[in-house]
């Protein structure tokens, strides 16, 4: 596996990592020393990812690479690691490099 892409979890047992075709993710246990997979199927690459505060989400960000209009937009995706449901929450008219979850009080 090999993935330029990662972030740590919050109590620094886990790690995501980007897959390297770049459309799906993998968390790495460090205790176990395992991996699981997360089949996203999508049908975009991931640019870049973040855990929530509370480690059970997973805040992504795609690229529409596999569009021949490709304006450079991307959407901010969550990923419930217990539901597996995944939630679109910002679309369009933004260009946006980074995922980085920030806890605002």
């Amino acid at each position: 596996l090999y993935s330029r892409t990662y972030a740590w979890s919050p109590d620094s047992q886990k790690i995501i990592l980007i897959s390297q075709d770049t459309t799906d993710l993998y968390v790495f246990n460090i205790a176990e020393e395992s991996f699981d997979f997360i089949d996203l199927d999508l049908g975009f690459d991931i640019r870049s990812v973040d855990w929530s505060p509370d480690g059970k989400r997973i805040l992504f960000l795609n690229h529409s690479a596999f569009e021949p209009d490709d304006d450079g937009y991307g959407s901010i995706y969550l990923y419930d690691l217990e539901t597996q449901e995944i939630e679109e929450i910002v679309i369009e008219d933004f260009n946006i490099d980074y995922a980085q979850w920030i806890v605002v009080d």
